[in-house]
């Protein structure tokens, strides 16, 4: 039995009598072909009753009040209609468990529902709440009807495709609404279909493909029914009345990288199995606009450290679930990096400022993720000297977060891609500079602020035009990290420039204490920094000499301490001078390790488990030349006699040692290298001798203050003894105090170099010289 409501009292009912029912109403009723002519147009829906009736419209309007059928017939046969425009009904014309139907020349939705044998030619369908569909259950209700391509729907024609195989449908043809019977092996692909009662449709369709397909504002998106082994990926599913897509008996699909936005219920599976929502790990799954599980871990568990775009729950729903739902539409396709950078940035707006925080956990060694930059996380606070933990970063810490942490959490910052620390650094060596009108999300507005000098104190991000802004400063500790306006910002007199952050070269120098020491480095030109050398600057905390050299303490150690760097992007010719400082609460037996890595490729250990007690009054030295790096072992050296008598056929005699700290012993020295004033020594051996004090040389190397752990003068140790006849020194200038240097090389070929100042005369003219 059928209840029907009609949409208003006066519906007009088309029957095979004398007067055609109504018709004579609305028009002229031909007995003899069962036809109804209309005279007028028409308010109201008009039902068919009986079968085997022609309604000939005869160019006029049936207009509706936006609700019901215009045309309504249910189980009837031999129906024909034509030139009729219907307007304003939620469907225009509704065949429902009709046959033999014939549809002409009309305008409107037209809604064929379990019937057969229907025919549809040259009907235009525009504007309605759904155009068109064909809704059945058993395979007469599709596979029986004719329906060509001269039906439109808002001006694109009807594909009503039936037993095509291996045929790819795409935006060449312009397809308006589409539907597969009985299909194998087709692709539809760059299409969209909106306002139809489905987007596409498959019937019995199987191996077939649907892809970059936008199907809006539908009934349902995407149907199938007894389709099986499809692949559906990457379209996009939005504001579908009932779903965006709906599984029935249909088995082993696979759905992946396709967008679920705003549909009444995004996905309804039925009587289906083994279809499966995704594509494993990493590929994902989809994205569900309606998700609201978070992203704090990643793997194919969903249980490592770190957020990869991916929830760490399934998203389920009526019949299955997506194993792999994404956090952010489309968030399979990769975005630029700058681009993640700038979505990061804009989530920490209305955050603290944290003055020295650069959201790099200094425990887990991360740079974390934006909520826990939020709630708060441990950093290692230089001005304090020791670990702090808050919430927030400073102004360059939100540029080298976001990006760091885009590019990859897990590495520290040299492995990264913005390797440098402070807003100048950034300046002169993370950015390139652009024009106004290149900005892209994620580049970046450099500030002179107080004073004018020259020096970069401020640095902010373009994000984009989001929501009334397209900047987002960490400001200062007042206001917290900001939203704020390009026009306006750049208007400022402390601007400097626009940039485009780039991915830089490495260090050309660094240098690794391994605590508990601090670091004082001397570069080839004397200029000298330390763990106490500041620029005063009320956003940043900055260790530097700007461009020169660079002092840091943001990673850990195995031990708790933090690792020392200092490191510069310029190479300069001469010695690198290096020395070590045991912190305050450092033990004798404690131990520290020291490398010198160039261009972030070739690493040298200088110091490996050296005892506190051991610390070399001598710098630990790398020379420069050439663009090549080589470690130098510095030598205590001790010439006899103290007075050089160039005339003299007698012998000098030098004492040789190498302070433990260095990890080598003069017995490693290889005697057939040692040279002194390009003379061999005529005799080495080895013997113990009272330890040699720090050298007097011309060359004042930085030495170590503090020597509460060395032994006293009076210690003994393995000494070095090479004596040379005095007649073979070559080019020694005559004077009171001449720095003679002897060289040599341990048998791995390392360097080692001593100094000491000797008198040197000539018997003929030594009181000349004197």
């Amino acid at each position: 039995h059928l209840v029907f409501i009609q949409p208003r009292k006066s519906t007009k009912f088309i029957k095979d009598d004398s007067t055609g029912g109504d018709c004579s109403s609305i028009g002229n009723w031909d007995n003899a072909t069962k036809t109804c002519i209309l005279t007028t147009d028409v308010n109201e829906t008009i039902q068919i009753d009986d079968d085997n009736i022609t309604l000939d419209g005869n160019n006029h309007t049936l207009t509706g009040t936006n609700t019901g059928s215009g045309v309504y017939l249910y189980q009837k046969t031999g129906i024909s209609i034509k030139n009729l425009d219907v307007k304003n009904f939620t469907t225009g014309i509704n065949i429902f468990y009709s046959s033999n139907n014939i549809a002409i020349n009309n305008v409107y939705g037209i809604l064929s529902q379990f019937s057969s044998n229907g025919v549809l030619t040259n009907n235009t369908m525009n504007s309605n709440t759904y155009n068109f569909g064909v809704i059945g259950t058993q395979d007469s209700h599709f596979s029986t009807n004719t329906i060509d391509t001269s039906n439109t729907v808002d001006g694109k024609p009807i594909y009503y495709i039936k037993n095509a195989i291996g045929v790819v449908y795409d935006n060449s043809l312009n397809i308006g609404a589409f539907y597969c019977i009985n299909c194998e092996n087709v692709t539809i692909k760059n299409l969209t279909f909106e306002k139809n009662v489905h987007g596409i449709y498959f019937w019995n369709t199987n191996d077939s493909k649907i892809e970059n397909v936008n199907v809006t504002s539908n009934s349902i998106g995407l149907h199938l029914f007894f389709s099986d082994n499809n692949i559906l990926a990457n379209n996009n599913m939005t504001l579908n009345k009932i779903s965006g897509i709906y599984l029935n008996s249909s088995n082993n699909n696979q759905i992946y990288n396709n967008n679920f936005i705003d549909n009444k219920t995004q996905a309804f599976v039925y009587s289906s199995t083994s279809n499966i929502f995704d594509n494993g790990y990493p590929d994902g799954g989809n994205y569900w606009s309606d998700y609201t599980g978070v992203d704090e871990f990643s793997g194919s568990n969903q249980n490592q450290p770190g957020s990869d775009g991916i929830g760490d729950t399934p998203y389920t729903f009526s019949g299955d679930q997506d194993r792999y739902p994404f956090m952010e539409e489309k968030g399979w396709l990769e975005k630029t990096l700058s681009e993640k950078a700038a979505d990061l940035a804009k989530e920490l707006i209305y955050q603290p400022y944290l003055w020295g925080g650069k959201g790099w956990d200094y425990n887990q060694g991360l740079f974390v993720s934006a909520d826990t930059v939020k709630t708060g996380y441990n950093f290692y606070n230089a001005s304090i000297k020791s670990v702090d933990f808050g919430a927030g970063v400073d102004c360059s810490g939100l540029i080298m977060w976001a990006y760091d942490r885009s590019f990859d959490p897990n590495k520290p910052r040299f492995d990264n891609f913005v390797k440098a620390e402070g807003a100048d650094e950034q300046y002169r060596y993370n950015t390139a500079t652009i024009t106004e009108s290149e900005l892209k999300p994620g580049d970046v507005m450099f500030f002179d602020n107080v004073p004018k000098d020259g020096f970069i104190d401020h640095v902010a991000m373009y994000v984009g035009e989001t929501d009334g802004y397209d900047v987002v400063s960490a400001a200062d500790p007042a206001r917290g990290i900001v939203p704020d306006l390009k026009d306006n910002l750049k208007q400022l007199s402390g601007f400097v420039a626009f940039k485009q952050v780039v991915s830089t070269s490495p260090p050309s120098i660094l240098v690794s204490a391994h605590s508990p020491v601090d670091l004082t480095v001397t570069d080839p030109d004397g200029f000298t920094i330390t763990s106490t050398t500041t620029i005063s600057s009320d956003l940043e905390y900055l260790r530097q000499i700007p461009g020169v050299l660079y002092y840091s303490e943001v990673e850990k150690e195995t031990d708790g301490k933090p690792i020392d760097q200092v490191y510069s992007y310029i190479t300069k010719t001469g010695d690198y001078l290096i020395n070590v400082i045991p912190e305050p609460d450092a033990l004798p037996t404690d131990t520290f390790s020291l490398s010198f890595t160039a261009n972030m490729a070739t690493t040298t250990i200088l110091a490996e488990n050296i005892p506190i007690s051991n610390i070399p009054t001598q710098p630990y030295t790398i020379r420069s030349s050439e663009g090549k790096f080589e470690k130098i072992i510095p030598a205590k050296i001790k010439i006899k006699p103290e007075t050089l008598n160039l005339s003299s056929k007698g012998v000098s005699t030098v004492f040789l040692q190498i302070e433990p700290g260095f990890g080598a012993s003069v017995k490693d020295i290889d005697t057939a290298t040692i040279r002194l004033a390009q003379a061999r020594p005529i005799k080495t051996f080895f013997e113990r001798k009272k330890v040699i004090n720090s050298p007097r040389t011309k060359k004042k190397h930085k030495e170590q203050k503090d020597d509460k752990y060395k032994g006293g003068k009076d210690n003994e140790a393995l000494t070095l003894v090479a004596k040379f006849r005095v007649r073979d020194l070559v080019d020694i200038s005559i004077g009171k105090e001449v720095e003679l240097t002897l060289t040599g090389s341990l048998f791995d070929g390392t360097k080692v170099e001593g100094s000491d100042t000797v008198r040197v005369i000539h018997k003929h003219k030594h009181h000349e010289h004197e």
